[in-house]
């Protein structure tokens, strides 16, 4: 073995995994305790990560069927051995039993933890992603001579993550059957630890988690959080489980600003941390992260709810960012400037080009006919023939066909990217979106403020 292999680490180590895609996590199988109304029953449950149709934390119990349990007021709660706390259930569904056939009926239940990791001191949080995205990062080495370029690293402060991609599930067989199915597969696992590796309280790290979380959404363009935790006792080594299931989406190929091809964009988590951890801009980020996700989804949201969405985000950014932070405007002032010029200052003072990009031809041609005179003008228009629908203004706007809505909705998404981007104080290169058709890494530039 070459003395640099052996220097490289070794990945870390999922405790939970998805052997294919879509087959659920058992988590716990054996006997429980199930209570409600001052009631115990005592029975062999299973509790897993089921994955469709929405990923859930479910209890299994056999031999347990109730007419009662559906739609019941009762507060069920399922204690599990070895864990400190019971977990609220919630019936979904039960069979009754076959008389005759010697089937038993059973009763299937979601149910969730309460709360973080026990009050301990650990010396790190293990985690995992379902879904999270594709990376070249640095090189871990696998038993006999393998090497994979599976690790990203982002650090904040006194905090420092470690993710690495799964094996299995790095490009190869199982990464495009979960691509091609839209499904759900657990892909990487990290740590959360102190950069200088002395314990901390278990509750601590529930905020550098969280803002990990929205870093990894905001990189996919679809949400990807922190899940199924693991931790120790630094002292007495007893184990402590989170079985967290949080907001996961599909499988599927989200466009977004991360570069697949570095871990370059994983720099952007100091500002993540430090704009959630401000009372100004906590409430205000969490928002345009959230409409930027939604939006970004060609599902749940049409082009022209996902239009109306992102001028929610730029009004509610421009004024946190010239008003509250900077004060630029006052109160009044910024209720006095339409709307399109909030948004034009706002782009201005992060340093965003305010022209409409000359690869959105039919929206270039709208505003040249309507004499729209930028970027900003060109989407407010938009969003307010959309909201204020007059006959007329429908008519101006969809007269053009779809062409000029779609290039908006391309333009709102790119603004809001490049404006988070800009809040979190990143620098480095990024995936522009605008370059459609483009090959993989021909797209990727510098962001226009570092240039």
């Amino acid at each position: 073995m070459f003395p640099a292999f052996a220097e490289l680490p070794e990945p870390l180590t999922a405790v939970y995994g998805t052997p294919e895609v879509n087959e659920p996590v058992p988590l716990y199988r054996g006997p429980v305790e199930l209570s409600a109304d001052g009631k115990m029953h005592r029975k062999d449950a299973e509790i897993r990560l089921a994955w469709l149709p929405a990923p859930l934390v479910e209890l299994r119990v056999d031999d347990f069927f109730s007419t009662r349990l559906i739609g019941t007021d009762d507060e069920w709660r399922v204690y599990v051995p070895g864990r400190s706390t019971a977990m609220p259930v919630i019936w979904t569904r039960a069979t009754p039993s076959v008389p005759g056939s010697g089937e038993q009926g059973n009763a299937v239940g979601r149910t969730f933890e309460e709360g973080q990791l026990a009050a301990a001191r650990v010396r790190y949080v293990d985690f995992h992603l379902a879904n999270a995205p594709a990376y070249i990062g640095h090189s871990v080495r696998y038993g006999h001579g393998g090497l994979r370029s599976a690790r990203a690293l982002a650090e904040s402060g006194a905090w420092r993550v470690t993710l690495d991609a799964i094996h299995d599930w790095t490009v190869n067989e199982k990464r495009r059957r979960l691509r091609e199915s839209g499904g759900y597969a657990i892909t990487h696992v990290g740590r959360l630890e102190r950069a200088d590796g002395q314990p901390f309280e278990a509750g601590d790290a529930a905020a550098p988690l969280d803002a990990f979380g929205w870093l990894v959404s905001f990189c996919r363009g679809a949400w990807s959080f922190p899940m199924l935790l693991v931790a120790e006792d630094a002292d007495t080594g007893e184990r402590y489980e989170v079985w967290r299931c949080p907001r996961i989406d599909a499988d599927a190929r989200h466009r977004s600003w991360f570069n697949e091809l570095s871990i370059e964009g994983f720099g952007a988590y100091p500002g993540v941390v430090a704009k959630l951890a401000d009372s100004t801009w906590n409430e205000p980020v969490r928002h345009a992260l959230h409409w930027y996700i939604v939006c970004n989804k060609p599902g749940p949201v049409s082009i022209e709810g996902a239009i109306v969405l992102q001028q929610a985000a730029f009004e509610l950014l421009a004024w946190t960012l010239l008003v509250e932070e900077r004060k630029v405007l006052s109160d009044d002032g910024a209720q006095k400037l339409p709307a399109s010029d909030r948004i034009r200052l706002m782009l201005s003072t992060c340093g965003i080009p305010l022209g409409i990009p000359s690869d959105l031809d039919d929206l270039l041609k709208v505003a040249k006919a309507e004499n729209w005179q930028d970027g900003p003008h060109a989407t407010t228009e938009i969003r307010n023939a959309l909201v204020h629908a007059s006959p007329k203004k429908r008519a101006r706007i969809f007269g053009h066909g779809h062409g000029p809505r779609t290039d908006a909705w391309t333009l709102g998404q790119w603004y809001l990217e490049l404006i988070l981007l800009r809040l979190f104080d990143y620098t480095g290169h990024y995936s522009n979106r605008l370059r459609r058709g483009a090959w993989q890494g021909t797209e990727v530039e510098p962001v226009p403020w570092a240039k």
